[in-house]
């Protein structure tokens, strides 16, 4: 039977020896003590077990970024990799905060925005004003402002104005008012008249008539009446 002649190497990461069979040659394995994955020497590089010269795995190589000692035959320094990894976890923790804040702030504004908003209320037994109640047509539901008369800008005209206020709720249809032009004594000289179509209660008529009478120095309200 053949004896098996086991090779063994130096780990470069740590310095432990590591024995394997030849057929493991060119393998990548994990050290047993440090755990870091190196790549098996070729057995010709290799002394037998008993001998006692042993073969390092391969040179230590530093990482150019940060100086760390990497794995023989590894491409990432796991150093870099865990600072990259604390940063990005860092980084995610710092925006959600920051947006669970600002969820926060725009329901607080919200919340407090709404309850400071003044409620209408009215009170329970709030005493409404009585409907106006329609009343016999006559000369009260009508309050007369004075009559004037006044010159139309840029022209030689001369109207005679004065307003008419229905004040009852009653509503009046073809309306027809005069008014008497006096001298500059006073004496009646003349009249003139304008008409409405339709006066709706509370509603005010502008009472507007032309004046042809050049004596007319003044005018007074004489009288309003429904017509057919």
């Amino acid at each position: 039977m053949e004896d098996i002649t086991e090779l063994k190497c130096v780990c470069s990461n740590c310095g432990h020896t590591i024995e394997f069979l030849p057929e493991a040659a060119g393998q990548i394995i994990e050290c047993p003590k440090c755990k870091e994955k190196s790549r098996l020497p070729d057995a010709s590089s290799l002394s037998p077990a008993q001998e006692d010269t042993l073969t390092p795995l391969a040179p230590p190589r530093l990482c150019p970024a940060c100086g760390a000692q990497m794995a023989p035959y590894g491409s990432t320094c796991e150093t870099c990799e865990n600072k990259r990894r604390r940063n990005l976890r860092l980084v995610i923790g710092i925006v959600s905060a920051i947006v669970v804040l600002a969820i926060g702030c725009l329901f607080l504004r919200k919340y407090y925005s709404t309850a400071r908003q003044p409620i209408a209320s009215q009170p329970l037994h709030a005493v409404l004003p009585p409907p106006k109640v329609k009343t016999p047509k006559s000369m009260r539901d009508f309050k007369i402002s004075n009559f004037w008369l006044e010159s139309k800008r840029g022209s030689n005209l001369t109207v005679a104005a004065g307003d008419i206020e229905n004040t009852s709720g009653n509503l009046y249809l073809h309306l027809k008012a005069s008014a008497d032009l006096l001298d500059a004594k006073g004496i009646k000289i003349g009249s003139v008249t304008d008409e409405i179509n339709e006066l709706l209660p509370d509603k005010t008529w502008r009472f507007i008539a032309t004046v042809k009478d050049s004596r007319a120095k003044s005018v007074r309200f004489a009288s309003v009446k429904e017509i057919p």
